[in-house]
């Protein structure tokens, strides 16, 4: 059985600062999320990547927050063994 892993990495950005910024710090989250799992030999599909984006109106910032959880696959490749009946 595979080890499930979770992945989380945060980041923030100003509010007034408009959309395209925080679409760029959506992109460079996530692209952070997927080094993270390559490091550790774990594919992650970006598409199963949920990301979170809060307003702090007080602090005039947005919070994002990038999570993955799963068991992966290897990045290296490696080749299942089918299982067999004893």
């Amino acid at each position: 059985m595979s080890e499930v892993k979770t992945y989380m990495r945060t980041a923030s950005a100003e509010a007034d600062a408009g959309e395209d910024a925080l679409s760029e710090v959506i992109d460079k989250l996530v692209q952070r999320l997927v080094e993270a799992g390559s490091a550790d030999g774990v594919t992650i599909p970006e598409h199963e990547i949920e990301v979170e984006v809060l307003v702090d109106d007080t602090l005039n910032l947005w919070d994002a927050t990038a999570t993955w959880s799963g068991t992966g696959e290897l990045s290296a490749g490696a080749e299942e063994t089918p299982a067999t009946d004893a």
